[in-house]
């Protein structure tokens, strides 16, 4: 993963690897789930569209995060 700061380093390497040696389970361990989903979308930048000046998400991948969240 691309390295974007603070923000991602954090979870990189405290969160998920924490959650990797302890476990979660049940509804905790769906919404991790659903965060992990997330994070493979967003490797590499190749979520975000340029427009302009700024960094949008791509309409597809919008649709993708919110499906991962109704489920």
């Amino acid at each position: 993963m691309e390295n974007n700061g603070g923000g991602v380093q954090l979870w990189e390497n405290v969160i998920f690897k924490h959650f990797e040696e302890y476990p979660l389970y049940g509804n905790k361990k769906l919404k991790l789930d659903k965060l992990l989903l997330v994070r493979e979308l967003k490797r590499d930048n190749k979520h975000l569209v340029i427009v302009g000046k700024s960094r949008q998400w791509k309409p597809d991948i919008k649709l993708r995060i919110v499906e991962i969240w109704k489920n």
